[in-house]
């Protein structure tokens, strides 16, 4: 892809991204990505230009590269599935108009924080580091089944799905996972199942003041978890089942 074939807004993250420079869309702090659906060319990305970025965009010597992204509308799909990304990707309060399209993805540094998504498949994902989705909204299901995450992974503020719509799947699918570090998922809401089932966390997996409205099923569906130290819930509010049969946990399971 030339630059020549770049929108002005398109042409800002292109030139910032061999920097690893960001680039900051929003008009004010009180911007919405639930609403980003009305933003204007101004502030609107093709997923295609950051996947040209992202899998063969231009770099400089001596700069390490990244893409750094803040307040886009990001329409189209992000297509990645099965692709080897060495540069940071920070999406932080985009609106995506489609699901992004993970699967199998080798990547660093993933963060979506604070945006807005239909859904995201990113089942058999490998990061290098962390996945934050801190705060995130999603419609649809988070599927990361079977999902490598050297770093930690990061839920906290998250609301998925949406109390008008039942979702025939788990809408957090964390089954045979392997994070290498925490799970921060203090203050999610979820409107369906979260399934952690043979899942492995090395750190612990934090659950305080959240939510999980699932009347007539489970709630929480972790059986055989494993978890290097400690499962906190504290003030955790569940409409459905929590089974935690065979979970392993070294030191405490608080629900205080």
């Amino acid at each position: 892809m030339e630059i020549t074939d770049l929108t002005p807004a398109e042409r800002r993250v292109w030139r910032a991204f061999p920097l690893d420079e960001g680039v900051d869309f929003r008009e004010g702090a009180d911007d919405d990505p639930e609403h980003g659906g009305s933003w204007g060319p101004e502030r609107t990305i093709r997923a295609e230009v950051l996947r040209a970025l992202l899998l063969g965009g231009p770099t400089r010597d001596g700069e390490v590269a990244g893409l750094k992204l803040t307040g886009a509308r990001i329409t189209g799909e992000l297509r990645l599935k099965y692709g080897v990304v060495e540069h940071a990707i920070r999406l932080r309060s985009c609106h995506f108009e489609r699901t992004p399209q993970l699967y199998g993805a080798r990547l660093g540094v993933l963060v979506f924080s604070d945006s807005t998504l239909p859904e995201l498949t990113a089942g058999a994902l490998h990061t290098e580091g962390v996945l934050r989705m801190s705060r995130c909204r999603t419609t649809g299901p988070v599927r990361l089944a079977g999902a490598q995450i050297t770093g930690g992974l990061f839920l906290d503020g998250a609301r998925l799905g949406t109390p008008d719509t039942r979702c025939e799947q788990p809408l957090l699918q964390l089954n045979n996972a392997a994070i290498g570090a925490d799970v921060r998922a203090e203050g999610l809401i979820a409107h369906g199942m979260i399934r952690l089932n043979e899942a492995t966390v090395t750190g612990q997996v934090n659950l305080d003041d959240s939510e999980l409205h699932a009347p007539g099923g489970i709630a929480l569906h972790a059986e055989n978890l494993s978890v290097g130290n400690d499962l906190h819930a504290k003030r955790l509010r569940a409409r459905g089942h929590v089974n935690l049969s065979g979970a392993r946990m070294p030191r405490h399971l608080n629900l205080a």
